[in-house]
């Protein structure tokens, strides 16, 4: 049953016609009477996605990574996608026992960046897409920020649904770096952490961990910036919205927050199943 629920939320993500559903449209959820979220003190686990060339650390007791293959699989199962995966779908980390989920997804395209404002103009389309029209009732609980270290160049903001019984919360994290072999062209990596705000703040020091945890196992250069950069390889601010289909940002933010719902479902029944 849990499995049907992951691979029909993940189906719904990967067609995703025409960009998110509106807030007043995600399953009204109840509050579970058991709110308390088993934390990991188990050793680490640590995941390496050999293609991408990302590795990541997670708790090995309470949470399940998921890769390409194993998507791949819920994808041909679900029938849905044209049974294929999309190719900036990396992995998947899905707690066992909560409604959490973080979700790692990279940018296809090749691209680069002459300078700071290249990448803010980026961002700020981005968290505007997000407070927009089509995410009306979602409020910035996390001011976004910037932070650099080693090359990669990281920036984090929170967000909260607020027009639900349930409220939703999710963070969203993207790393930027440039290779230093290869084209030497720059890469775009983002996580996506969604949960209940209940949840989240009691799993908060493992989500974060994991965050911290996250890290590009290639050569990265000094800087991200290639100020003679040619027009045609920026990054530019309408990739953030997906243009004229507007899925782009959508498939970055709303798998965890539709996860989510799908977990409060499944515990609503299974409190009124009979025993």
């Amino acid at each position: 049953m849990r499995r049907k629920l992951f691979t029909a939320i993940f189906c719904a993500f990967l067609t995703g016609a025409g960009g998110p559903p509106a807030m007043s449209q995600v399953p009204t959820m109840e509050a579970a009477p058991d709110t308390h979220v088993e934390v990991s003190d188990e050793p680490r686990d640590v995941q390496v996605d050999e293609e991408s060339r990302v590795e990541v650390a997670l708790p090995a007791r309470y949470w399940e990574y998921r890769d390409r293959a194993a998507l791949a699989q819920d994808v041909q199962r679900g029938g849905c996608g044209g049974g294929q995966l999309p190719e900036e779908v990396v992995w998947e980390i899905r707690h066992k026992d909560a409604e959490c989920s973080i979700l790692c997804l990279r940018t296809p395209r090749s691209f680069l960046l002459r300078g700071r404002s290249d990448l803010e103009a980026f961002m700020d389309a981005r968290v505007e897409a997000i407070r927009g029209e089509e995410a009306d009732g979602v409020e910035v609980v996390e001011a976004p920020g910037w932070s650099e270290s080693h090359g990669v160049l990281v920036h984090r903001v929170a967000f909260r649904s607020v027009n639900q019984p349930r409220e939703l919360t999710f963070l969203l994290v993207d790393y930027f770096l440039r290779r230093a072999d290869g084209a030497q062209d720059c890469l775009h990596f983002s996580l996506s952490c969604g949960a209940a705000p209940d949840v989240f703040d009691q799993l908060k020091p493992e989500i974060e961990a994991v965050v911290a945890s996250f890290r590009y196992t290639g050569p990265i250069a000094d800087s991200v910036y290639s100020p003679d950069a040619p027009e045609d390889r920026l990054l530019r601010p309408e990739d953030a919205t997906g243009g004229v289909r507007r899925q782009s940002w959508t498939r970055w933010v709303w798998p965890p927050l539709l996860l989510a719902a799908a977990w409060f479902l499944l515990r609503r029944r299974r409190r009124a199943a009979p025993s």
